[in-house]
């Protein structure tokens, strides 16, 4: 079994984020992409995601599509 990480989660992601996203994805975040975080948050396991520089640098920003709607 692999270690799981501590996970941690900018407070804009949960403050503007997450209200924007429908219900099912928001379930989806705590049910399927923070433990996937927790597994790989160097990379993003098998999430597709890219790092960002600057002032976010050590945080990552999830590409998610859904209903043909592009989230980031």
């Amino acid at each position: 079994m692999r270690a799981k990480y501590l996970l941690q989660v900018h407070p804009l992601v949960f403050s503007e984020d997450l209200p924007s996203l429908s219900k099912e994805l928001q379930s989806d975040f705590e049910r399927l992409f923070k433990p996937i975080l927790q597994l790989s948050p160097n990379d993003g396991g098998i999430l597709s995601c890219h790092k960002f520089k600057g002032k976010l640098k050590g945080h990552h920003s999830l590409e998610i599509i859904y209903n043909n709607q592009e989230y980031r």
